[in-house]
């Protein structure tokens, strides 16, 4: 659910191993690029070098979600030029809704049972492209120091500045406050912001890295991905052609340090 301001454990109490799911919906859904961010490099198409995190392992798993809240393009960003992925909090809550890619997909309510999907509205159909209120999203099963290091470059913070089991995240960046759950009993967070920038649109690169890893996650096929992606503030410069142009690519090679 999304907690902007609940106590939670302090960062001297937090194993640094301890397991926790980073959930993606911008182009960190591209696991290539959400490489940057544990053993560094320059993804393509961006004009800033990742140090990567303490520990470089890759991800333990991944699991494709549903988040709580609505996506818009936002903001001038300086590693892109155009707008990025940002969730606005607003005031639902709810916990991450894993979804199967074979397509017996279950929805997992508050009171934590497990709901069957209707039928039709398996990962990849048209039904759950459009559901409403919420955002695909990767998670990625890291470790609690990873997730940190990952938020901290994120924000543009000094490694071990940042416990994403504290809150409020704060800053004045985009990034400011973060949606939590849980995930297999593990802690769910992702990045998301209070009051997000104006909307702007994205640049072919980034939406080619993001469709690319919407098209893995959740098994959609180029024409899904342009309508999910069109349907938020920001994409609107962008018709349904060229999104699906897009979506058909194979995002550029990350170039590593």
């Amino acid at each position: 659910m999304i907690e902007q301001g609940a106590p939670r454990p302090s960062s001297r109490s937090v194993n640094p191993h301890a397991l926790v799911w980073y959930a993606a919906y911008g182009s960190n859904l591209h696991v290539p690029r959400l490489t940057c961010y544990l053993a560094g490099g320059t993804p393509p198409g961006s004009r800033r070098t990742y140090l990567g995190a303490r520990d470089p392992s890759p991800p333990r798993a991944t699991a494709s979600v549903w988040l709580p809240g609505r996506l818009r393009f936002a903001g001038d960003s300086p590693v892109w030029g155009g707008g990025v992925a940002v969730l606005e909090t607003g005031d639902r809550a709810g916990s991450p809704t894993p979804v199967d890619r074979a397509g017996s997909a279950a929805t997992v309510s508050r009171s934590g049972e497990v709901a069957a999907q209707a039928p039709g509205d398996r990962a990849g159909s048209a039904a759950t492209v459009s559901r409403s209120g919420e955002v695909a999203a990767q998670a990625y099963l890291l470790t609690h120091q990873q997730v940190c290091d990952i938020v901290a470059q994120e924000t543009r913070r000094e490694a071990g500045a940042v416990s994403v089991l504290e809150a409020p995240l704060g800053g004045a960046g985009w990034y400011d406050a973060l949606v939590t759950g849980e995930l297999d009993g593990h802690p769910l967070v992702a990045l998301a912001a209070t009051d997000p920038p104006p909307p702007n649109a994205p640049g072919a690169t980034y939406l080619t890295m993001l469709m690319d890893g919407l098209r893995a996650a959740h098994g959609w096929s180029p024409e899904e991905c342009a309508d999910y992606v069109g349907r938020w503030p920001g994409a609107e410069s962008w018709t349904r052609e060229s999104l699906v142009r897009l979506a058909e690519r194979t995002a550029p090679t990350v170039r590593g340090t």
